[in-house]
């Protein structure tokens, strides 16, 4: 067995690595009707075209997930997120060899601050996620229900608070 400086992963020289391939997903939380929220995108491409998915892409060479999440939300739906403000969550490879890595915002935007008529080749529109909004993808699927269990609440406290300032 030899060592493989590329990953520093023990190899033998019959074994190839087929290391999966990374992929930002951002959930935004946004505050409607004093409510919250996610940001959604409309796919305009495939797989899944016509249904509503979270923002997200692949990794650019030497990008770290964060940016990747600020990046693939400018570019899906036209909103401007510094990378500082996302928290990863979790990741999960996909069958098909994708390492989705989740991140959350720290803040909720506004409803009223994101151009909801935003499309571009890949995006036919953006949706309001709630609860109970069919989702494209099960791992997406999967981190709206954790988001909404388990970190609306804390957002929810956020805006009542706000709304209880003079």
């Amino acid at each position: 067995m030899t060592s493989n400086n590329t990953n520093n992963a023990v190899n033998d020289e019959n074994k190839n690595w087929n290391n999966p391939i990374p992929v930002g997903v951002a959930l935004v939380p946004v505050i409607i009707d004093n409510k919250i929220a996610l940001l959604g995108v409309v796919r305009g491409i495939e797989p899944k075209i016509g249904e509503i998915a979270l923002p997200g892409g692949y990794t650019d060479p030497m990008e770290d997930s964060r940016t990747t999440m600020s990046r693939e939300l400018k570019e899906e739906a036209g909103y401007n997120l510094s990378r500082e403000h996302f928290q990863l969550l979790d990741s999960f490879i996909t069958p098909n060899n994708r390492l989705l890595v989740f991140g959350v915002s720290r803040i909720a935007v506004s409803v009223a601050d994101i151009d909801m008529t935003f499309t571009n080749p890949e995006v036919l529109r953006l949706a309001i996620i709630e609860r109970d909004t069919p989702i494209a993808f099960p791992l997406h699927k999967q981190m709206i229900e954790h988001f909404f269990n388990e970190l609306a609440p804390t957002y929810e406290a956020q805006i009542k608070r706000n709304a209880l300032k003079p």
